[in-house]
């Protein structure tokens, strides 16, 4: 039976290449897929018209924009299969999604619509796995319970009256309560998976982070509405429904999941599926590394030497250790089992009282140290005055202190007091303690005499918007009134529970800078470019970062803050675009345009005359070559190449004869194609010793001939590196075509983090790897053969290569050795943004007329 996949798309030129390549991929063939561009402004229309010649696809485009429902209504009145199964721009499916729903589908009959997926994966901002509830109608009622991505037929679409526009954006969860009011039935696959890409800037705001609660309300109340009779006829209570809703909708979980790991990196989510076999465990490795704890954030991340007072079991300095592998990680611990566990991970660890240890015993010599780290143990200490002025010795000139501490003023704390209950298990008399417990003000003395400069106060945990606190300040403001306390001034003290301190040596105040960057690629591009980099200059003090997609707010710099706007990826419009830029200028911003592909690949840069790197006073980029050519445009360049987050453990290979080749790339059949022949003379030589691992392209995974070998049509980033690292060796073909020489060396030095040989083109990689030591470079047809075949006979030989290759990125190629250059070159043409803006004017005249 057809099957016809709908896929509206509205700016979705980031995502819609791996929608296109999950229906290419899958094992159900009688399908057809329907796309409609609703009115893009991002080039996605162009986009999706130059690869029709890649996917078979038919392309719609309505009149105006209309919103997901009205663009998926328009095309399905253009299919023409039995079933209908709806696609997001921005999400995905395995292979054998469309077969399992359509088989099961087939089963149960025509009185079964929607058919929908047992686990939801959700990637993209957040990442969490649901399992969907089993299907009723009294589920249904309680609010949606299965995604977009179910399979439906024709006519259950028609009955019910198909997407309402006025559900926007509950569409598919008005369709399917709808559908059950018709009388037709839902039913869960077992075993079937949908990839969810939740984005901050999605039209559904999942986050509710743009009035989202109260739109989804106001559908509910008008659902209820809609189909109170047939609801009351089934038994159900109309305006209990609501209620229950409208409850449930104002929790806001998705906001609060968000909110819990905003202190986390974002892994790059680009592609998911099962778990690949892996030679070694990798879980601690599969993403950027960084802690949950707001304070780790701050670390810096090139320092020579750390001291963490309270190392507790060393977690924090291990994961650190894969950040910055060349510093000195030192624990003092209190605790012996636990500094006896710590020794496992960090440099050295230190056993003992703070209070009465040895110098001798410690031996941090003066002026030494980068960074101390006091987590929450300054409020413990009996005299920590005497502790901060015996620490700040031990740092150099630059160094910096980061401590959390708890607010003594904080409203619970008060209320606890008044109660006779005091927090936690202190007792009264600690807990009156202003040494232990410190206001604001007492914070700050407390650093002054130790001669120590706070710079930054954050607000840990704060209450401001918390019912409960606010109703407290009502309750108390009489008693303020007779005190003569100012209840602005009492709520802005009692609201937070714990204040996180960023302090340093020097008087010298850092420099303020806001870095902002408008995402406009992919989330791939994203983590490489923006998130890992942006991850790394926030430690800077003085650094403030804000990472937006697909949108611009120009209200958000601080007084004495210099402040840097990115155009990330963007395709700046002639003459449409001058109103920002000239916005841009007015608010003193520094604009940076920042780019890693060929701007020749897209025709879009060159309809708009360049303005993307004319328009701007610089340019960032990831490449030389890519450097050499937008000198052209704008004089202002900067090369910073793509590097490695963390450093992955060193590898451990198996014991077995297998070699394992590793192939992961998408649409490279033009650079793989010429050598193919020679590729599969190798692996016939040796059987079944060789196995090959491909992900994304399945011709060339159909155009090797070898027993054993496994393809993965799409992966997580994470899915990425383990299929990776369970490889012996890897091939990286790229043909001297212009496009291939402006790319980047980033896949040699995953490769190379996790221990993986590289047989590579001499385009692009000749200039990183150094033949014969950390990888092979083939320049013809025999030499291919010749080093694959060596590759593959000599186990000496591929572990030699990869031990000095993982060596080299290590010493050459983390972000921790590279990541205060960006830094440095924006407060360098900060300093010269008088003459940027005259250069600018005479590149772009009109953005000053």
């Amino acid at each position: 039976m057809k099957v016809s996949i709908i896929t509206p798309c509205y700016n979705g030129s980031a995502f819609i290449e791996r929608a296109l390549a999950c229906v290419k991929q899958s094992t159900y063939q009688n399908i057809e897929h329907i796309i409609i561009d609703d009115r893009s402004t991002d080039g996605s229309f162009e986009l999706l018209q130059q690869l029709q010649k890649d996917f078979d696809f038919t392309l719609l485009q309505s009149a105006v924009n209309q919103g997901p429902a009205q663009a998926r209504n328009q095309a399905i009145a253009h299919a023409t299969g039995k079933y209908i199964l709806p696609l997001d721009c921005d999400n995905y499916f395995p292979e054998d999604y469309i077969e399992k729903l359509v088989t099961t589908a087939e089963d149960l009959g025509e009185n079964y619509s929607p058919i929908y997926c047992e686990k939801i994966i959700y990637f993209g901002r957040l990442n969490r796995e649901i399992t969907v509830s089993d299907w009723s109608l009294k589920r249904l009622t309680l609010g949606p319970c299965m995604d977009m991505g179910s399979l439906f037929t024709r006519d259950a679409f028609t009955r019910a009256g198909g997407f309402d526009r006025h559900c926007q954006p509950m569409e598919d969860y008005g369709l399917f309560l709808s559908m059950a009011l018709q009388g037709f039935e839902g039913f869960k696959v077992p075993h079937t998976k949908l990839f969810y890409n939740l984005r901050l800037d999605s039209v559904s705001d999942h986050f509710n982070l743009q009035g989202g609660i109260e739109n989804k309300q106001k559908i509910i109340r008008y659902l209820v509405d809609k189909h109170q009779n047939q609801l009351q006829q089934l038994g159900f209570d109309p305006e209990a429904i609501a209620a229950k809703q409208m409850q449930s909708f104002g929790k806001n979980i998705l906001k609060k999941w968000l909110d819990r790991e905003q202190n986390k990196p974002t892994p790059s989510p680009s592609n998911s599926g099962d778990r690949a076999p892996a030679t070694d465990e990798i879980s601690e490795t599969a993403t950027t590394v960084q802690l949950n704890d707001p304070l780790f954030k701050f670390v810096p991340l090139d320092a020579k030497r750390i001291v963490e007072i309270g190392c507790d079991r060393g977690r924090s300095g291990k994961h650190y250790k894969q950040l910055n592998p060349h510093g000195e990680y030192i624990g003092i611990e209190t605790d012996s089992e636990r500094a006896i566990a710590a020794t496992e991970s960090l440099d050295r660890v230190i056993f003992g009282d703070l209070e009465t240890l040895d110098p001798a015993t410690v031996a941090i010599a003066d002026n030494s140290v980068d960074c101390i780290i006091y987590n929450d143990r300054l409020s413990s200490l009996e005299n920590p005055l005497n502790i901060l002025k015996q620490h700040a010795d031990w740092l150099n000139e630059n160094g910096q202190v980061l401590a959390r501490i708890p607010n003594v003023q904080y409203w619970r704390r008060i209320l606890e007091l008044l109660r006779g209950q005091p927090s936690g298990d202190r007792s009264n008399s600690v807990f009156f303690d202003d040494i232990r417990l410190f206001t604001i003000d007492k914070i700050q003395e407390l650093f002054d005499k130790a001669g120590l400069h706070i710079y930054e106060v954050q607000n840990l945990n704060n209450d401001g918007e918390n019912p409960d606190f606010q109703a407290f300040q009502k309750t108390i403001a009489p008693l303020l009134q007779k005190l003569a306390i100012d209840p602005a001034t009492f709520a802005s003290q009692s609201a937070t529970e714990t204040y996180l301190i960023r302090a340093q040596k020097s008087a010298t105040p850092p420099r303020r800078l806001l870095v902002q960057t408008n995402m406009m690629g992919s989330w791939p591009v994203y983590r490489v470019r923006v998130l890992e980099p942006d991850a790394f200059t926030r430690t800077i003090p003085g650094v403030r970062i804000l990472q937006t997609v697909k949108s611009a707010p120009l209200n958000v710099g601080l007084p004495h803050e210099e402040k840097v706007f990115i155009w990330q990826r963007s395709i700046l419009r002639n003459p449409q675009d001058f109103p920002i830029l000239r916005k841009l200028i007015e608010l003193d911003y520094l604009i940076i345009a920042e780019t890693d592909d060929d701007p020749l690949y897209r025709p879009e840069y060159e309809n708009n005359q360049f303005l993307n790197f004319r328009g701007c006073h610089g340019v960032q980029t990831s490449t030389e070559p890519l450097g050499n050519y937008l000198r052209q445009h704008n004089p202002n360049v900067a090369v910073f190449p793509n590097q490695l987050a963390y450093l992955p453990p060193p590898r451990r290979y198996p014991e077995d004869e297998t070699v394992r080749i590793f192939f992961g790339a998408f649409r490279r059949e033009e650079d793989w194609q010429p050598l193919i022949a020679s590729f599969n003379q190798v692996l016939a030589k040796y059987g079944d010793r060789v196995e090959v691992r491909v992900i994304y392209d399945r011709q060339f995974f159909e155009a090797i001939e070898v027993a054993k070998k496994q393809f993965k049509p799409m992966s997580s980033y994470e899915e990425y590196q383990a299929i990776m690292r369970s490889c012996d060796l890897a091939w990286l073909p790229l043909n001297p075509t212009r496009f291939n020489q402006m790319k980047s060396d980033l896949k040699f030095i995953e490769c190379a983090g996790h221990g993986v040989t590289v047989l590579g083109s001499p385009t692009v990689y000749e200039a990183s790897i150094a033949d014969g030591e950390t990888g092979l470079i083939y320049r013809d047809k025999q030499e291919f053969l010749e080093k694959l075949e060596a590759a593959i006979a000599d186990r000496q030989l591929r572990q030699t290569i990869a031990r000095n290759a993982y060596q080299w990125v290590a010493t050459h190629r983390l972000q921790c050795l590279h990541y205060r250059q960006r830094h440095q070159w924006y407060l360098a043409l900060r300093d010269r943004l008088p003459e940027l803006n005259a250069q600018l004017r005479q590149r772009v005249p009109e953005l000053f007329s």
